[in-house]
């Protein structure tokens, strides 16, 4: 694995250490609501540094598309 890509593995894994995965997955959601309430929506509209990332927006429109896809999959 390139090293870079190591790296984001274990930055990403480090933030749920000690925890349960799962409960981790089930707070996830009302955390970022949380977060996000505060910010005014036009600037949810705007990329950050760098054209090729996406705004807050689109984030949380992928979250909810792989959200539908694990529930469909549940059933």
């Amino acid at each position: 694995m390139d090293d870079a890509v190591q790296k984001y593995v274990d930055r990403i894994l480090s933030y749920a250490e000690g925890q349960e995965p799962l409960k981790v997955q089930a707070a996830t959601a009302s955390k970022l609501a949380r977060l996000v309430k505060s910010i005014p929506p036009s600037n949810m509209r705007k990329r950050p540094a760098g054209h090729d990332r996406n705004h807050v927006q689109q984030i949380e429109r992928i979250l909810a598309s792989a959200k539908e896809a694990r529930t469909s999959r549940k059933k």
